[in-house]
């Protein structure tokens, strides 16, 4: 291992892969969000609409990418014959909570930085 991290015994590919995908759409939908007000100044001056429809875009866009990760590490682990457990009912609260943790943070960045100009 990299790092000496103590892994109990799993493989470093899923060791590492299920860290990685949700951290990978956590900072993917906050880019999108943090950059979204901005990119989008032009539509937003011209036409009334709610302006948070836009920053969504951007965190439901990475659901694209989470899901093709997700499929990859579910690959990975029919391959390496890990059983599920019923802890993997917690899925779907943790994926809200990135959703939410993302825009939120996201709105607030932008809010606070470069988008003051935008909005």
């Amino acid at each position: 291992m990299l790092l000496h991290t103590p892994s109990e015994g799993a493989p470093y590919a899923l060791f590492s892969l299920t860290a990685l995908v949700p951290w990978h759409y956590f900072s993917g939908s906050l880019s999108r969000v943090g950059t979204s007000l901005v990119s989008s100044s032009h539509l937003i001056t011209k036409v009334y609409f709610p302006r948070l429809i836009i920053p969504l875009s951007g965190v439901m866009s990475t659901m694209v990418d989470f899901a093709i990760g997700f499929v990859v590490l579910a690959v990975l682990l029919i391959a390496y014959w890990v059983p599920l457990t019923l802890q993997v009912l917690w899925l779907p609260a943790f994926l809200l909570l990135a959703i939410i943790t993302a825009l939120g943070f996201g709105l607030w960045l932008c809010r606070h930085s470069t988008c003051a100009t935008a909005t």
